[in-house]
């Protein structure tokens, strides 16, 4: 239904009515935090790169690549 099947295990859901309803159902047993994007809405391609904090914020894990020889050389 709403993925709830596991405690302690944060949930994203759209702000939608429909969903808004059967949270409102459980709402004595859960937390709603609403979702901080401080680095913006992430791409399809970061989002197995992201990390949701506890305080709600979605953050983007960024990755380094090397740098080439030979601009470190000039």
């Amino acid at each position: 239904m709403l993925g709830l099947e596991k405690a302690h295990t944060p949930q994203v859901h759209k702000n939608i009515p429909s969903v808004n309803a059967k949270l409102k159902m459980v709402k004595h047993l859960i937390r709603i935090q609403p979702l901080k994007l401080p680095q913006g809405l992430p791409t399809e391609e970061n989002m197995s790169t992201t990390c949701l904090k506890s305080n709600g914020e979605l953050v983007l894990q960024w990755h380094l690549k090397p740098v080439e020889e030979e601009a470190v050389k000039s």
